[in-house]
């Protein structure tokens, strides 16, 4: 068993010395923990849907609001809470997947650590080979992908917020120059 402290705390005992069941059993448990792994990515996909939904349809809802609500009015204000409302779901957005992130890196370093007792080391390979070929370069990790796509709708709230707070000062500042 190679000796690091990784290891150690993977395997409870070496695997040279497994008994007749040890290995299959190792071998099952190995095979589950990749399913676990399977089950985490689909529920990175069905938060990044939520996540997604909601920040359309709060996109769609302040372009509307915002093409009803007269410069000036309070109405305007609300629309400045509510893109700051699509910050904080953008930003608990990016949290989230970075949790999914570091929770996918943890376990993958573990199927590795196994990998290496294993007479195959398809993950391993394939990352080296991903890592180690010409289409490196091109190659994005999804994970960094995905924690862009946020950002696109926290920018849009910031422009968005901007132009209201801005057309709330010019429209304030017309009716006092009216009004002197």
């Amino acid at each position: 068993m190679p000796d690091d402290s990784a290891t150690s705390r993977v395997f409870a005992k070496d695997p040279a010395a497994y008994g007749p069941g040890d290995a299959k059993m190792a071998f099952e448990q190995y095979k589950m923990y990749v399913g676990d792994i399977g089950r985490l990515e689909r529920l990175r996909r069905y938060t990044n849907t939520f996540y997604l939904s909601a920040n359309t349809a709060l996109t769609a809802a302040l372009a509307t609001l915002g093409g009803l609500t007269a410069f000036g009015d309070p109405g305007g204000l609300w629309l400045i809470a509510c893109g700051a409302a699509g910050l904080a779901l953008g930003h608990w957005w990016r949290r989230t997947l970075q949790s999914y992130m570091s929770l996918a890196k943890a376990k993958w370093d573990l199927v590795t650590k196994v990998e290496e007792t294993l007479p195959l080391r398809f993950y391993q390979t394939e990352w080296e080979n991903l890592k180690g070929g010409p289409k490196w370069s091109s190659h994005t990790e999804l994970t960094e992908v995905e924690r862009r796509i946020p950002v696109v709708f926290m920018s849009i709230y910031l422009i968005f917020m901007g132009h209201v707070a801005y057309s709330q000062a010019h429209s304030f500042s017309m009716h006092l120059a009216a009004g002197a």
